[in-house]
């Protein structure tokens, strides 16, 4: 059974949009719906969301290295690259849930991004050389996942970068930066989940299983 990407791609999507749009919930109608939908704030559903999406990337990931084992012959030694990225995505989700960056800030006068940036060059080059060299006929898969990458990191680092050398942001400003940067984060998990699908289709086909 194939997954229907496009409209995986405008569920997940919508829902993105909802959670965007409670953010802006009166506090006077509702303190206690405001702060479930505070994309300012921890522990509450745009984060549950946010964390589901990255963990289901992680497991689908495995899947695909376990799937990539069994039909792809002769097995390739670039199949581990779905066990680091089943690693890497497994951790983000262990940082959005548990805010794990922000103990860098808490405990150190060094930024998380600075911390963060060298290790995410690294894995982005990871996934350059993957789905730019290893699968470059594989442009749809290519426009997921580096797509998403691309977004994701928008959103992850260049908003705390402008959010830090031009604090204190005015109040309208301020909400416009956590909708950029949440909006953007989740939207290229939606993007890298939709390029999992996209594998999982291609190793479901009865081409490959033929292989």
């Amino acid at each position: 059974m194939e997954i229907p990407i496009r409209k995986s791609f405008l569920f997940f999507s919508f829902i993105v949009a909802i959670l965007l749009l409670m953010h802006f919930f009166p506090e006077s109608s509702s303190w206690s719906i405001h702060n479930r939908f505070n994309l300012d704030t921890e522990g509450n559903i745009p984060t549950w969301y946010s964390t589901v999406l990255l963990f289901s990337i992680s497991i689908l990931s495995l899947v695909i290295y376990f799937l990539r084992e069994r039909f792809i012959r002769p097995i390739e030694r670039w199949n581990s690259f779905w066990l680091v990225l089943s690693s890497a995505y497994c951790f983000l989700s262990l940082d959005e849930g548990a805010r794990l960056h922000e103990l860098i800030d808490r405990s150190t006068s060094i930024k998380w991004v600075y911390v963060y940036a060298p290790f995410a060059a690294v894995f982005f080059s990871i996934c350059f050389m993957y789905f730019w060299v290893v699968r470059r006929d594989s442009e749809d898969l290519r426009v997921w996942f580096l797509g998403g990458l691309v977004v994701y990191a928008t959103g992850g680092l260049l908003s705390e970068f402008v959010s830090h050398y031009f604090a204190p942001l005015p109040e309208v400003l301020q909400q416009v930066e956590f909708i950029v940067e949440e909006g953007l984060e989740m939207l290229g998990t939606i993007m890298v989940l939709m390029g999992c699908f996209k594998e999982l289709n291609y190793l479901n086909s009865a081409e490959v299983q033929r292989c």
